[in-house]
């Protein structure tokens, strides 16, 4: 550290990958993601080879699901208040109405607020209740 002091290098500890990552829009397993996630409802399409013919398991349920649509979808926010804290579980409210939760939130440094990755459940109900 001694070496890299004159250049402001400093010790960024663990919570520094969890932040950044979040800022980056990388996923994590063990918060972000879990097994009932389609890669089509976590925003990670581009993982799978569905522009190709490769084979692959559960090809055919995530084609299926593309041509149906999504029923929900993981996003990630930033608030307008950068002093809220925010914990994980928190419900995502738009117009009174509750659209799903959040998942993770990091303090996000380079934008000075909270960055939750949330869930938004029911899509096809609450677009079908706006237009309605």
């Amino acid at each position: 550290m001694q070496a890299g002091e004159s250049r402001g290098i400093a010790n960024a500890g663990f919570r520094a990958m969890d932040s950044l990552s979040c800022e980056k829009g990388y996923r994590h397993w063990h918060a972000d993601v879990r097994p009932d996630d389609t890669p089509l409802e976590a925003g990670l399409a581009f993982t799978c080879k569905l522009s190709t013919h490769t084979a692959f398991k559960g090809r055919a349920a995530l084609e299926r699901q593309r041509a149906e649509g999504i029923s929900k979808k993981l996003v990630t926010l930033t608030l307008e208040d950068g002093a809220l804290p925010l914990w994980g579980h928190e419900a995502i409210v738009r117009d009174g109405e509750v659209l799903g939760h959040v998942r993770r939130a990091e303090y996000a440094f380079s934008l000075g607020r909270a960055m939750p990755t949330a869930t938004c459940d029911d899509l096809k109900a609450a677009a079908s209740r706006r237009s309605s």
